[in-house]
């Protein structure tokens, strides 16, 4: 395939944008690296490997019901913070309390080669009753599924190390191939009762 074609199947916006990325985790361009076809070049660039991180384990979701908050920025732990206060002011207005509430991250970009002002996510509360719309908060479902999912342990401000493990070693080894442009976080710890460098988060990829 072009290399044009393969950076719109995975999810790219723009071929620059994969060869970018390319370059970063391997030190070679796509380009170069089908002219040399130098396996071991390519695999030069380590992982981190202190990054407390479990090996994928392939799961199916149900769809889910969340309220939904939209942010465009860098990611903002005051964004979330405020976020997820209005949206369980909302759910308490609501009277929609249950158990199975989950705080849930929905991200669409790739912060190390998207823009700042261009990077967008949701901030969501997973909900198991029938949800209003008001204001800015939305109501939406999720897509249900195959997903692989990995759970890191550690400060939400270094997951991106995380993230660098799954894309480039751990999606590739264990045969998945991605679906849809998008990926998120349930963040499964109380930030306020967990100290940050023992929180847990499970991070979902889609796949096929």
């Amino acid at each position: 395939m072009d290399v044009s074609d393969i950076a719109y199947k995975v999810g790219y916006d723009t071929p620059s944008s994969l060869s970018k990325a390319f370059v970063k985790l391997f030190g070679i361009s796509p380009v170069n690296y089908r002219k040399t076809n130098n396996y071991y070049l390519m695999t030069q660039v380590s992982q981190n490997p202190a990054v407390k991180l479990s090996r994928a384990k392939v799961v199916d979701l149900e769809a889910k019901t969340v309220l939904f908050i939209s942010a465009t920025g860098m990611y903002d732990p005051a964004v979330f913070g405020s976020s997820f206060q209005q949206m369980w002011a909302e759910v308490k207005r609501q009277n929609i309390f249950s158990a199975g509430i989950e705080h849930i991250g929905l991200y669409y970009n790739n912060p190390e080669i998207t823009a700042d002002e261009k990077i967008k996510y949701d901030v969501c509360l997973r909900v198991c009753k029938p949800a209003e719309p008001n204001g800015n908060i939305g109501v939406k479902v999720l897509d249900g599924g195959r997903y692989a999912m990995f759970t890191y342990i550690g400060e939400y401000n270094k997951v991106g190390a995380a993230y660098d493990k799954i894309y480039g070693e751990l999606l590739a080894k264990g045969g998945f191939e991605v679906r849809g442009n998008y990926c998120f976080e349930k963040y499964v710890s109380d930030p306020r009762k967990v100290v940050p460098e023992k929180l847990k988060t499970e991070i979902y990829i889609p796949i096929e």
